[in-house]
């Protein structure tokens, strides 16, 4: 499959009859070889979105070829809609590139944003002032100082500040004051800046790898320091290539974890090596390498929590402190809503992604 011409996105090729069943000796195929189609192949031998004509839906499997769990599975309109929206928003460029973010991804993580914000404000006590004036979450002139990775650059120099500080239970929205407090008290010889800075003896690949653009980045604080409750056993955005904790101070929160194709990708760290939490379940059903959680995803999730009554606001915002997440039953919550004892769940299945 290396003919460039039958190219259809980055990641897969137009539909060739003779490929539709070379998986179907495969052990794991075996039980629906003759139904299970390989529709549009990959670039890897074998992979590709696979067809399931019994059931009308489909999935991509990687060159590992093993097949995905059964939330990630869409109707095959579902994940061709995807494609187009792809190509219509410019994720996809003319040249088969994916670029890492765009003037569209921006504006829908703002929009997701601005939702958010306006769900918790509307549920404010009546007592607490109401924002009049836009600002942004923080000031650019200490953003060009302190912030070297673009997409949280334009994220918080365009995001408006709300009329609160919490946006979930133990996450803070950033100060200008407090970022730049953080940042200056931040030891030259840190953990973090050790783990992502570029070191002499690295191959020349290894540290492009390890660009300021590709490092994970504290987007939204924790209000907890995560060495004073952490359980040494359970890394917390450990391994960045292989080298530490990412941690700004070690603290927990909301980081981009961005690759050369995602700058938008989100990881919620607990601070107790929990990092699961507002993800999708399973691979991603229409493309190889899609993070399981990206900004827009996790703020929209956030809104129904809110919505919903799962969260409680109070005069700061969205009440309760980052313990919230250290009593799960995996990745479930129980809890009081509206006096009926209810099972959340904060991992979703990839059905209900409203975007690529």
């Amino acid at each position: 499959m290396s003919n460039e011409p039958t190219l259809l996105t980055p990641f897969c090729h137009q539909p060739d009859p003779k490929l539709f069943f070379q998986n179907k000796e495969l052990p794991h195929f075996a039980p629906s070889k003759d139904t299970l189609v390989l529709l549009y192949p990959g670039e890897a031998t074998g992979s590709g979105l696979v067809f399931s004509q019994q059931h009308k839906v489909a999935s991509w499997i990687d060159s590992d070829l093993q097949l995905p769990p059964k939330t990630s599975w869409l109707p095959l309109p579902k994940i061709l809609e995807r494609w187009i929206q792809m190509w219509d928003t410019g994720k996809i460029t003319p040249e088969l590139k994916l670029v890492s973010w765009n003037e569209w991804d921006l504006p829908a993580s703002l929009r997701a944003w601005a939702e958010l914000g306006d769900a918790i404000e509307a549920r404010l006590p009546t007592s607490v002032a109401r924002q009049t004036t836009y600002e942004p979450l923080i000031k650019q002139s200490v953003a060009e100082k302190w912030i070297e990775q673009s997409f949280q650059y334009a994220f918080l120099t365009r995001a408006r500040r709300p009329a609160f500080g919490s946006i979930a239970p133990g996450v803070s929205v950033w100060s200008t004051k407090l970022l730049e407090a953080l940042h200056a008290a931040e030891p030259e010889d840190s953990e973090r800046k050790k783990v992502i800075g570029r070191k002499p003896g690295d191959p020349k690949d290894y540290q492009s790898a390890l660009s300021c653009d590709l490092a994970p980045t504290l987007l939204c604080p924790g209000r907890a320091v995560e060495t004073s409750w952490r359980d040494h056993s359970k890394p917390s955005l450990r391994g960045y290539k292989g080298r530490g904790s990412a941690l700004l101070n070690r603290r927990a929160g909301f980081y981009l974890c961005p690759d050369e194709d995602w700058s938008d990708a989100i990881v919620f760290s607990d601070g107790r090596g929990r990092e699961n939490l507002f993800t999708f379940r399973g691979s991603c059903p229409w493309m190889p390498g899609r993070p399981l959680a990206l900004l827009r995803d996790v703020l929209r999730f956030w809104k129904t929590l809110v919505v919903d009554g799962v969260w409680t606001i109070g005069d700061g915002g969205v009440s309760g402190n980052m313990p919230h997440f250290h009593f799960l039953t995996g990745t479930r919550k129980s809890i009081n809503v509206a006096g009926t004892r209810t099972h959340v769940d904060y991992c979703a299945d990839w059905e209900v992604a409203a975007s690529f």
